[in-house]
């Protein structure tokens, strides 16, 4: 079943813990859901009412600060889109915020920040990661917000617990449930671009611009290697660089996305052709001037079907230009390493004669 915002799941959303649980307002009843809806919040200051209540026409937007990465989600109909306009996958945000739903008061803890870093509730930071921030609006008002970190299994149960505290509130709390956030932003996302079979591919060019030069590949029927055709003489290609390049499409899958950057300068290209006709170039863009060298590299793709497509060639085309025009990509090292090489990177060197 499709897993819309209207199928229910956001109406759960509740607040964060029940004032009765509080230590200082008597004893713990049996209703320890956070935040029954008819309960007002007290000094806890864990807060109710507008605070974790949700319906699926009220959660318009969904902010994440992991720390190292951050994400700010907002509704698109039935979904929800990035920032860049890119459509996230909608089972993380219902794992979100059923998470956040269901979490339960288990004790108070401690209210001291010198003691924060044991429990991973730090505020956010990109050099420790420490705890996360995850904040739910409505109509650009919050509704919500949490820094949530280490699990505790102790607690019990089939999720066990986690410590949690409010941004602006010293004290920290161990809350019954889990809160289940992706491990990096590319999590959110249908992150696969290609899923090609190897033998389909019928040519590769690989280009740099600096200097100018250029290599191409040819497979003359499903199973052959690709073989080059312009080859300086003498030469010879590194065939398990080759062969990595062009084993790429089996599943090449992106870490980040954001909206395409106009002006781009490129480094050169890789380019593949289909035997239905499927061209695709994906560009290597330069790092910005200024940028340090290990700043994040990204991608540009770019789809077209050539005039010998087919129809199914055409249809696919379609669609994967449909998923990328307009955005650049990073991918994740190993597959960034592979891209960049250049044509003489894919030359073999042979060893110095005595």
């Amino acid at each position: 079943r499709r897993l819309s915002p209207a199928s229910g799941w956001f109406k759960r959303v509740r607040c964060a813990v029940h004032p009765r649980d509080h230590p200082g307002s008597g004893p713990v009843k049996s209703d320890r859901h956070l935040g029954h809806p008819s309960t007002q919040c007290d000094g806890a200051r864990m807060r109710c009412g507008a605070g974790w209540v949700a319906t699926a026409n009220t959660v318009a937007e969904v902010t994440i600060d992991a720390g190292d990465w951050e994400a700010r989600l907002s509704r698109d109909g039935d979904g929800f889109i990035d920032e860049s306009g890119y459509p996230v996958r909608l089972e993380p945000i219902r794992t979100i915020i059923t998470g956040l739903a269901t979490l339960t008061y288990e004790e108070a803890k401690t209210a001291e920040p010198d003691r924060y870093n044991d429990l991973e509730l730090d505020d956010p930071s990109p050099e420790t990661g420490a705890g996360r921030l995850i904040t739910l609006g409505a109509a650009d008002k919050p509704l919500a917000s949490l820094i949530v970190g280490d699990s505790d299994l102790t607690v019990g149960g089939r999720r066990g617990g986690l410590f949690a505290r409010l941004p602006d509130d010293p004290q920290t709390w161990l809350l019954r449930g889990a809160v289940d956030l992706p491990g990096s932003r590319g999590d959110l996302f249908d992150a696969q671009l290609l899923g090609w079979n190897t033998n389909d591919v019928a040519a590769m060019t690989v280009s740099s611009n600096s200097p100018a030069a250029s290599l191409s590949f040819v497979s003359t029927e499903a199973g052959s290697p690709l073989n080059p055709v312009n080859l300086p003489a003498g030469e010879q290609t590194d065939n398990e660089k080759v062969l990595g390049l062009g084993a790429l499409v089996n599943n090449l899958r992106f870490s980040d996305v954001r909206k395409a950057v106009p002006d781009s300068k490129t480094d050169g290209a890789v380019a593949y052709e289909t035997r239905n006709g499927v061209r695709l170039t994906i560009a290597k863009l330069s790092l910005a001037e200024g940028a340090p060298a290990n700043a994040e590299r990204w991608l540009r793709l770019s789809v077209t079907a050539t005039d010998q497509a087919n129809e199914e060639g055409r249809q696919q085309a379609a669609q994967l230009a449909a998923k990328v025009d307009g955005y650049d990509f990073t991918v994740y090292d190993s597959t960034d390493k592979t891209l960049r090489q250049t044509p003489a990177d894919l030359i073999a060197t042979t060893p110095a004669q005595d």
